[in-house]
């Protein structure tokens, strides 16, 4: 049952509780781990404690653990983070809930295995959540089990607490465990995270530019730092037995170079020198900062005894080196208090720095961030929910300079140093209920020789100075341009990355940084965190929900990860070290931009063609509109422009005419005749409205009709495309469909329209179209039309039956294959399913194939196959074929040796492959869902799991597999699901991704089967995966597409 109790009734329970989670119990804010640079990420003050407690630090598969959250509400003053708090802990595969164990208030969501709660945490009180969890046989592959929990508090800050075990061997052994040494192996056929694999397979979440090195084998990573030369990176890791400690491995092969046993490292750092890595670990009694020197065996202590015990935490974290021996840390004080300490390495001394507790001089500033030499000190406080900033002269630092003060008790916060210039950012005027939405802060550098503060942009979330301090990389809420007031400002709710030159702060580059504009105060807070590369090259920009991107110092940009969390981002030289969730994945970026030139669009339905970027796509819907795409920095397709038609009309006046009766006309505001290209056009100025866009052009289609151009992102980026726009050769002769039905192209003259009918299928020889058509007692027939001579035909003419579901089959080019119903009574019959039917193309031959099974509905269209000799049919436990000449067979899955443990399998939606020789079915049950591929000559199958089970899908249809057409993929699938589905092969799990397609790939070396082709949700692969012997394998070399 949830507990709500008083801090200080209990007081006895409480600290009980405060002994047992020590470095456990961590303070919400931005999630990250502590790096030995600090950073410009805003971290909001420590408000929220959340905690996670396990029973068992080392378990076997089949044992239970005792789970015990708490989140903890000490924030007495100010604003109230506890007033909206939603927890969320979504357990692993290795775990799974033990009925009626989670506490009252909390609830379970079986299909996510997510443990839910929410409600409020008021002051001096604390939540706990309680639940049993039992370890399952996937645990026996892992090293350890990681279980966390993230809590939102009612500003949008987002904290994480883990607790983890690890998994035994179950072989006792009488003498103590030796870690054994790392060898490279191949890590194919073994669990994540085993040492000495390197070779794990590439994420499909990694943009295709992007080369991926490898991922550490080493888990789960909480923390990791670069060696100061940036060719050695540590980092604290569970391994085999439960082993806790630090690992430093060696770039590029990044073979092992040291390894030191500790408990529970919460933080690294290098020294200048390069030659040790320091760490906080957890003693027992308090944390204290160990010191592991390379090439030596043995680590030792910094702080012995009671050194170690300092203010009121157990925690520690590392602020910054003062010069080559002395070490600056923190440790927590209280609510918004953060002590600086200084430890000497030569002499071993510890000095007390700032906010001592008790002293007179404390200011409860919480975050430090040191000037490069070390002449100041830039400090602020969040005691009251907001930051305000200070600057103090060091090392003896007098009265603090109050940057808040100076700008009318405007909330500040420290972003970057360079040389003796503070970038900040300075929040709205008063409190956040009475900022603009969105909210709009300022950018302001303040200069220390002389102390003078300036303003540099308005409307900027987040900045960052390149290290070489030529370049001053800004995040802006909205687009950035120079106005006149000599700084940058920006317009509208969707954040833009920009580069600026510094010291001049000229705006050199900016492009869209996130599809989505900031609607309230808790965005900014999620806003992404800005990281240079050593030589100011590159800026990574990690968003706070997953993803990263980057931008060249040209102002280029790229994808780098998509919908995966990262949690740190480091650069060693052109190596980027990701923290992704608990994995430590290695990556090189293209030194600049890929240098991917132009292609031409053609567009043949209304004789248009332009030029964009080769990475660009054309989402086109069948000449009623198309849409310009490009990728942004996190990966992510964005609606450059959009075509559309507005109809058929012959000339701009009587287009605009039609635009002004719309539900546009009232908003027009100016219309001017402009030049597009090789066409002129009228460009239309709309006043802003949320459903209708601020610009829209219109011209007349070569091809006939007149078309809209509707700009979606910066307007000159959209003309420097249409200023490319020109005439289209159409090849006469050519059968086109648009929103107004089917066209052909002539030699001489205008295209002439073949049939209104956009429900019409065309033939393979595009020669012939069919539809169908219903009277006025729903009796449904199929018409023909010969596209060369307008000749339109009844196919049907049955005062019984209707017909539906129509469809080509080009092996036999004479008949029409469909579905029919006995139409009885009156009312509209059902069209999604029916009897196997064909009728011959002249409408002899007339016949019912099968009378007695349905088809269609839930079980797909009929897949007729590439020899012309067999249709595929119907669906459930068994299915049918139809052999040509011979009759209906049942199709039975049991024949082929598809698992079926629980004797609920169904098939549904057939789709035939190229030769003819296998047939795919979509197949679930109550357990699984995917495809099942089975080759009728060999009488086997594969399974290509979709997860998650209860999602449906289908194969793709519209002219299944004609030998032009190897389409075998599943058109829709995880619907619903954030991830998309999970790509699998014989029961196991290959890798992460949403399936967009899998296709016979010719010229395979034998025994390779189907390829599948992995996408985001951008629609771009990211992957190729192959079957092969009933195991998921990337795909050889020539499977591209």
């Amino acid at each position: 049952m949830r507990k709500q109790r008083l801090h200080h009734a209990r007081k006895q329970m409480a600290m009980t509780i405060l002994l047992m989670l020590q470095v456990f119990l961590v303070a919400c804010g931005p999630l990250g781990t502590s790096t030995p640079t600090p950073t410009a990420t805003p971290k909001p003050v420590a408000t929220l404690m959340v905690g996670k407690l396990v029973d068992r630090k080392q378990a076997l598969p089949g044992d239970v653990l005792q789970y015990t959250l708490v989140v903890m509400n000490d924030q007495l003053r100010g604003d109230d983070p506890g007033t909206s708090v939603q927890l969320v802990d979504r357990l692993p595969n290795a775990l799974e809930l033990v009925p009626g164990s989670l506490s009252a208030d909390a609830t379970y969501d079986a299909v996510t295995h997510t443990i839910l709660w929410s409600g409020q945490v008021p002051r001096g009180l604390s939540v706990d959540v309680s639940f049993q969890a039992r370890l399952t046989p996937a645990a026996a592959n892992l090293l350890a089990v990681t279980n966390t929990v993230t809590v939102n508090d009612a500003f949008g800050r987002v904290c994480e607490a883990s607790a983890v075990t690890a998994i035994e061997t179950g072989q006792p052994s009488a003498t103590p465990t030796v870690t054994p040494a790392i060898t490279s192996r191949d890590c194919s056929d073994v669990a994540p995270f085993a040492q000495g694999c390197l070779d794990l397979p590439r994420p499909p979440e990694l943009a295709p530019e992007v080369e991926f090195v490898g991922i550490l084998p080493a888990g789960p990573v909480t923390v990791a730092a670069w060696s100061p030369d940036g060719t050695r990176v540590a980092y604290s890791v569970v391994n085999p037995d439960g082993w806790s400690g630090v690992e430093v491995r060696k770039a590029p092969a990044f073979g092992l170079l040291g390894q030191w046993e500790a408990s529970y490292v919460s933080d690294l750092t290098w020294s200048p020198d390069g030659q040790a890595v320091l760490f906080v670990f957890d003693r027992g009694d308090t944390s204290s900062i160990g010191q592991a020197r390379i090439g030596e065996a043995d680590w030792r202590d910094l702080l012995l005894g009671d050194r170690a015990l300092l203010a009121v935490s157990a925690s520690k974290s590392f602020e910054d080196w003062l010069d080559d021996n002395v070490l600056a840390f923190g440790v927590p004080c209280g609510t918004g208090c953060k002590a600086l300490y200084a430890l000497d390495l030569a002499t071993g001394r510890l000095s007390p720095l700032l906010n001592l507790q008790p002293s007179a001089g404390a200011f409860y500033a919480s975050d430090y961030l040191f000037s490069p030499n070390h002449r100041w000190l830039a400090a602020t406080a969040w005691g009251t929910g907001l930051p305000r900033t200070m600057v103090l002269e060091w090392p003896d630092p007098a009265e603090p300079l109050d940057l808040s003060a100076l700008l009318d008790g405007r909330y500040t916060e420290v972003q970057s140093w360079t040389g003796d210039s503070l970038a900040l950012i300075v929040y709205p005027p008063g409190e956040p209920g009475e900022w603009p939405v969105p909210p709009q802060p300022d950018l302001y550098v303040w200069d220390a020789d002389p102390e003078v503060m300036r303003q540099v942009a308005s409307g900027a979330a987040r900045a960052r100075f390149s290290p070489d301090g030529d370049q001053l990389g800004v995040l802006f809420v909205g687009e950035p341009q120079r106005n006149d007031g000599g700084w940058v400002q920006a317009e509208g709710s969707i954040p833009h990355l920009a580069l600026l030159s510094w010291p001049e702060g000229e705006l050199m580059a900016a492009y869209p940084a996130s599809t989505e504009g900031l609607s309230d105060v808790v965005g900014l807070w999620r806003l992404p965190t800005l990281t240079w590369s050593p030589d100011s090259k590159a800026l990574a920009l990690q968003e706070a929900e997953g993803s990263l991107g980057m931008t060249s110092e040209d102002g280029n940009a790229w994808p780098i990860l998509k919908d995966r969390v990262v949690r740190w981002a480091g650069w060693g030289g052109d190596i980027l070290a990701l923290l992704v969730d608990e994995e430590l994945w290695l990556v090189r970026g293209p030194d600049q931009a890929p240098d991917v030139g132009l292609r031409t669009y053609v567009d043949n339905a209304w004789g248009i063609a332009f030029d964009i970027p080769a990475d660009w796509e054309v989402d086109s819907s069948q000449g009623a509109a198309l849409h310009v795409l490009a990728l942004d920095t996190v990966g992510t397709s964005q609606n450059v422009l959009t075509v559309s038609l507005v109809g058929a009309y012959d000339t701009l006046d009587s287009t605009l005419s039609e635009v002004k009766r719309g539900a546009w006309g009232p908003h027009i505001q100016s219309v001017q005749l402009v030049q597009l290209g090789q066409f002129e056009a009228l460009d239309v100025t709309l006043a802003a409205g949320d459903d209708r866009p601020s610009q829209v052009w219109l011209m007349l289609a070569p091809s006939g009709g007149a078309i809209g151009i509707i700009p979606r992102a910066d307007t000159a980026l959209v003309e420097a495309v249409l200023n490319t726009l020109r005439a289209a050769p159409v090849p006469p002769g050519l059968v086109y469909r648009i929103a107004t039905g089917f066209w052909k192209t002539t030699t001489e003259g205008p295209p002439v329209r073949l049939s209104d009918r956009t429900d019409a299928v065309i033939s393979p020889d595009a020669n012939q179209v069919v539809y169908w058509e219903a009277n006025n007692d729903w009796l449904v027939d199929v018409w023909l039309v010969d596209l060369s001579s307008g000749e339109q035909r009844n196919l049907t003419q049955t005062p019984d039956r209707s017909e539906s579901n129509l469809r080509w089959w080009p092996a036999r080019p004479d008949v029409v294959l469909f579905l029919s119903q006995r139409h009885e009574g009156e009312g509209k019959p059902s069209l999604g399913e029916g009897f196997l039917t064909v009728v011959g193309v002249d409408g002899s031959g007339y016949r019912v194939l099968d009378d007695q099974t349905l088809a269609g509905g839930v079980y797909g269209l009929p897949a007729p196959s590439p020899d012309g000799r067999t249709i595929a049919y119907g669906g459930g436990s068994t299915a049918w074929l139809y052999r040509w000449d011979i009759g209906p067979e049942v199709f039975d899955p049991a024949r082929y040796a598809l698992p079926d443990a629980q004797g609920d399998l169904r098939i549904a939606n057939p789709a035939w492959s190229p030769d003819g020789k296998r047939l795919a079915w979509v197949v679930h049950s109550a357990s699984q869902f995917g495809i099942g591929v089975f080759d009728l000559d060999t009488q086997t199958a594969w399974l290509w799991s979709l997860l998650p089970a209860d999602r449906y899908g289908w194969l793709s249809a519209g002219g299944g597999l004609e030998p032009r057409r190897t389409m075998v993929g599943i058109r829709r699938h995880g619907f619903g699901s954030p991830g998309g589905g999970a790509l699998g092969c014989a029961h196991r799990w290959a890798t992460r991704g949403a399936l967009s397609r899998a296709r016979q790939q010719p010229g395979l070396e034998p025994g390779w089967a189907l390829v599948g082709f992995l996408r985001d949700s951008t629609r771009r692969a990211v992957a190729a995966l192959a079957c092969r012997g009933g195991n998921m394998e990337p795909a050889p070399a020539g499977s591209s597409f």
